[in-house]
């Protein structure tokens, strides 16, 4: 099933975008908004980013570019901790509004899952974890891998 989207810009300058998806067209209403009262580019990127990935999630035929640079699925022991770690930087990421990558790479998040680390020196042993984010982030982490 493909996915009816039209956006129309007015004169004024304001766009409206119609769609036989509400989901979509409200996710999409936001994004025209986001992007017009953000003050910088950066701001901007970020927030498309955010809510392209809504888009994704709300209808998963919309994904096929997404899916050319996703990492490969867990392949070690940990399986249900490297879920747990998946989840809570999902979670983060919303909350601080910027894409999950920003605030741990699925290379290092892999790495924690294999490791289980116990306290922040172990932590700080794996290849992609500093002490900017052991300060930041190390308690959460920890409180998943020690559960």
């Amino acid at each position: 099933m493909s996915t009816y989207l039209k956006i129309e810009q007015e004169q004024d300058g304001t766009m409206t975008i119609v769609s036989e998806n509400t989901n979509l067209e409200s996710i999409l209403d936001n994004l025209v908004k986001a992007l017009s009262t953000a003050d910088s580019q950066s701001t901007k990127a970020v927030r498309a980013l955010i809510l392209a990935q809504s888009l994704v999630d709300t209808d998963p035929s919309l994904s096929g570019f997404a899916n050319l640079r996703k990492s490969p699925p867990y392949q070690g022991q940990n399986t249900y901790i490297a879920d747990a770690l998946i989840s809570w930087r999902r979670e983060k990421a919303r909350e601080l509004a910027v894409p999950p990558y920003f605030i741990l790479h699925q290379r290092v998040l892999y790495a924690i899952a294999d490791n289980m680390p116990l306290n922040n020196e172990e932590l700080l042993a794996i290849s992609g974890i500093g002490p900017s984010f052991v300060e930041k982030y190390g308690n959460d982490v920890l409180a998943i891998t020690n559960a």
